[in-house]
């Protein structure tokens, strides 16, 4: 269900009673905080962005096999590098641009794989239908995390874990009431019970299944919008990625998936345009301590 990626929100009310020393952004002024207002518009806009990356999310996997939903999903870090360069002047080297072309390009090796998803084959509509939410899947959050980097430079300017909360726990509440209107207004509500009763493990185990998932989601939201203000959008969306390699894995050993050449060859792509990355940011600490070197000598 779409809405049990943002449903889980009320587990983060209680930290936002944790009082904490804001820490103020290097490009804040002497300006007063945001009016409850902006921040009203602010978590509207982020949220609506959750709630559609959830619904595309949903809709996705349910043309796609895990797997390839997680590999094409990859192209995730391409949209936001894309976004971090036109909203957060996002600047590129030989490395990133290599971890970008690769973790886009490698996907689309899946695009014309077609998918046996339990004893049914996918017809092409369907699967080319997958492929298009996936990307819309994508590139909502891309663009959700690198409008929330710009909400916390601009609007924010504090980066505390009680502001991370705030902006979390408001947008999920968004989203959560988008996607319920959704599931009343189409009528999906109706099968719920039978959705339920007919789950395997139980009735008991679904809805534990829906509790921990919820709660799950809402740690990555904290954790991952964490990121992003103490580095960046993109920075998150690599360390995000970073479980891409895995969810193959364990499609192909828990649910049974195959595991292709084309899904092979993609993961090692992937692989590469991750370590890629990971090369420059290892370069970027490197003269970041040498300078840091150098203005103790000249002390």
């Amino acid at each position: 269900m779409a809405s049990t990626q943002s449903a889980g929100f009320p587990f983060l009310i209680p930290f936002l009673f944790i009082s904490s020393s804001p820490k103020i952004h290097p490009n804040s002024s002497s300006n007063p905080p945001p009016s409850l207002l902006i921040l009203a518009l602010v978590s509207t806009v982020l949220g609506l962005l959750l709630a559609a990356t959830d619904i595309f999310y949903s809709l996705a996997l349910d043309y796609l096999p895990a797997s390839t939903y997680s590999l094409l999903n990859s192209s995730q870090l391409a949209f936001t590098a894309l976004f971090s360069f036109l909203l957060n002047a996002q600047s590129f080297t030989p490395y990133i641009i290599n971890a970008v072309i690769l973790l886009t390009f490698s996907p689309m090796l899946l695009i014309f794989s077609q998918e046996t998803t339990s004893s049914e084959v996918a017809s092409k509509d369907d699967y080319m239908l997958g492929v298009l939410f996936t990307i819309a899947a994508s590139a909502c959050p891309a663009l959700l995390f690198s409008l929330t980097q710009l909400v916390f430079e601009k609007i924010i300017k504090r980066e505390t874990l009680k502001d991370t909360v705030m902006l979390t726990v408001s947008q999920s509440f968004v989203a959560t009431v988008v996607t319920l209107v959704g599931l009343f207004a189409s009528g999906e509500w109706k099968g719920l019970r039978r959705e339920m009763e007919g789950y395997k493990q139980g009735v008991l185990a679904y809805n534990l299944d829906l509790f921990f998932s919820a709660v799950a989601c809402q740690a990555y939201f904290v954790g991952s919008f964490t990121l992003t203000f103490k580095v960046s959008s993109l920075f998150s969306n690599v360390v995000i990625r970073l479980a891409t390699p895995l969810t193959p894995l364990l499609s192909m050993l828990l649910l049974h998936e195959e595991m292709s050449g084309l899904k092979v060859m993609s993961l090692l792509l992937s692989v590469w345009g991750f370590a890629s990355y990971i090369y420059q940011q290892y370069l970027d600490d490197l003269e970041a301590a040498s300078k840091c070197t150098q203005k103790i000598s000249d002390i």
